[in-house]
């Protein structure tokens, strides 16, 4: 069955609402004893629609299908626009950026000078192309076994894994697999990594043609897996959840007790100070709100490896991920908990491999995380750092993204608009003559754009509207569905949650009230007998220059007695 959960989540496919303000919630590392809550928090819609659909989920996780289910459209937060835009263009180059992952370039394999090793990892057999510079990294032991050497002075503490696919230096778009940049210490020494990139036997000979050089495991030729729908499989034509499943098999068999899970796609860290934060671990003051640090992923290495942490926690938890970066954090202050994580974690690979005997599912194409999610115990998210992800529209699981006409918006980054854009946009009005700030409105009581005696909207909502992004469908917002409702552990709703869609609501119906039809939807319209009233228009805030205030509705208004 679909996971279930004590709470709901908001975000594309994943992120609760994280404002405990409770001390156990807020130490720098995680404590599993104090982890809250008590259950694994379900996710909410993403890119490849909403996994709380049953529908859905078996489709997609019971099944293991690869095809976009017709469903997946009607509730997912990828559009169309983006992809249009850059079918067909390969990028350019981009700016390089401090403590960044970057695209790998393309370069001469032969100068890679690999050790070429196979292994045996249970029934199927698998090629690592070990480049010169990574071979200190491994060692031989007498009975002729390959192990991972326990990392030394000035080496990062675990070693990094990365599926990828079509992501090459030799692809339309170039994953961001050069993590030398971001691979530095707090004091921006770089450390020696072990990077090993999961790739389908295709694809060999583009990968190790991509710099700088990084070790290539080959996926098993042979066939793995004999799915309930497509039949026996190999490696070459699995997804994500079959790479991820090899990667974690050539982590046991090489001895590693921890590896870094990391998605081609995370672009750039943050440190993250919590609002009203005790710990303050990036040099910044802890206000009310959050605030964001660059950071390096060699730095978040340093924190997770600090000695005592790994003797005495770290060996508790199964997985360890992170956060998103996106604005709805601002509020945040809540350092760890119990929910779903992706794209980039810390595995215990005793505890969830040999422990738990558990692994990614070799025949899911996406939502492999969620299901190991669910299977594991004690999985933690960490609110402290924060990724920045890149979108893609080529390779990885882009076949797989449900790409919708009207793609849900949790957050957006619109460009700035007028309030008569906003209003307009709101209301699916046309605009007069083509100029800005006409409106051709119908019904009762319109209202023009402009405040009485000529004066223009205040600045105020102008700045505030301006800043709302995509207010048509905040009526849509997940979380204000009854299957979507963000609960606390004992099922009432969380005030602080709600309280963050006060303030768009009220912006909402700010844009309505321009257009002269507050607390309307599209397509309604006044019925006779009302007018409408707006406090920003009385004659005492004019006559003191009150430009703006919050209160506009309607009014009977009945016709005059006659006589």
């Amino acid at each position: 069955v679909a996971p279930a959960s004590d709470e709901a989540e908001g975000n594309s496919e994943e992120e609760a609402d994280s404002t405990s303000t409770r001390p156990e919630h807020l130490g720098p590392h995680p404590k599993l004893e104090r982890l809250r809550p008590t259950r694994l928090i379900r996710p909410l819609v993403g890119k490849y629609g909403d996994p709380r659909d049953q529908q859905l989920w078996d489709w997609y996780v019971t099944q293991g299908r690869s095809e976009v289910h017709p469903r997946a459209l009607a509730r997912s937060t990828a559009g169309l626009s983006l992809q249009a835009s850059r079918q067909g263009r390969k990028e350019g180059p981009r700016q390089l950026r401090p403590l960044t992952c970057r695209q790998s370039r393309p370069n001469d394999p032969r100068e890679r000078n690999d050790l070429e090793v196979t292994l045996d990892l249970g029934g199927a057999s698998c090629r690592l192309f070990i480049p010169q510079q990574q071979i200190e990294h491994f060692e031989e032991q007498a009975n002729g076994t390959l192990r991972l050497k326990p990392p030394g002075p000035g080496a990062a503490p675990f070693p990094i894994l990365t599926p990828s696919t079509g992501r090459s230096a030799m692809d339309q778009e170039v994953g961001l697999l050069d993590l030398t940049a971001t691979m530095v210490n707090g004091k921006g020494e770089p450390l020696r990594f072990l990077q090993i990139v999961a790739v389908k036997p295709s694809e060999v000979e583009a990968y190790r043609a991509s710099a700088p050089f990084f070790v290539v495991m080959e996926l098993p030729k042979s066939e793995t897996f004999t799915h309930n729908v497509y039949g026996p499989m190999s490696p070459e034509q699995l997804g994500i959840g079959c790479s991820r499943h090899w990667l974690l098999k050539l982590a046991s068999e090489l001895g590693s007790p921890y590896v870094f899970m990391l998605d081609d796609s995370v672009y750039a860290w943050r440190g993250v100070t919590l609002a009203r934060d005790p710990q303050g671990l990036f040099g910044r003051k802890p206000g009310a709100k959050v605030q964001f640090s660059p950071l390096s992923l060699g730095s978040l290495f340093e924190h997770f490896s600090e000695p005592e942490f790994v003797r005495e926690e770290l060996p508790k938890f199964s997985m360890l991920g992170f956060t998103r970066y996106r604005p709805e954090m601002a509020l945040c202050s809540c350092a760890y908990r119990r929910t779903q994580i992706y794209s980039a974690f810390l595995v215990n690979v005793g505890k969830l491999v040999r422990e738990q005997g558990l692994n990614f599912r070799q025949d899911l194409f996406v939502w492999e995380d969620l299901q190991l999610n669910h299977a594991a115990v004690d999985v933690c998210k960490c609110y402290r750092f924060a990724m920045i992800k890149k979108p893609f529209k080529t390779g990885g699981c882009a076949k797989q993204v449900a790409r919708s006409e009207q793609p849900i918006s949790i957050t957006s980054f619109a460009k700035k608009m007028s309030p008569e854009e906003i209003a307009a946009e709101t209301l699916g009005e046309v605009r007069v003559g083509g100029k800005k700030g006409n409106l051709e409105r119908q019904g009762r009581g319109a209202a023009s754009s402009t405040g009485p005696a000529g004066s223009s909207c205040s600045g105020s909502r102008r700045g505030a509207i301006a800043e709302a992004g995509d207010l048509k469908r905040l009526e849509d917002h997940p979380a204000l569905k009854p299957e979507g409702a963000v609960c606390d552990e004992h099922g009432n709703l969380k005030t602080a949650y709600y309280k963050d869609l006060v303030e768009p609501f009220k912006l909402r119906e700010g844009a309505m009230a321009l257009a002269g039809r507050p607390g309307f939807s599209k397509g309604e319209e006044p019925s006779d007998g009302i007018r409408m009233w707006d406090d920003t228009r009385r004659k005492s805030h004019r006559d003191k220059n009150i430009t703006d205030v919050g209160g506009a509705g309607w009014i009977a208004a009945f016709p005059p007695r006659p006589g």
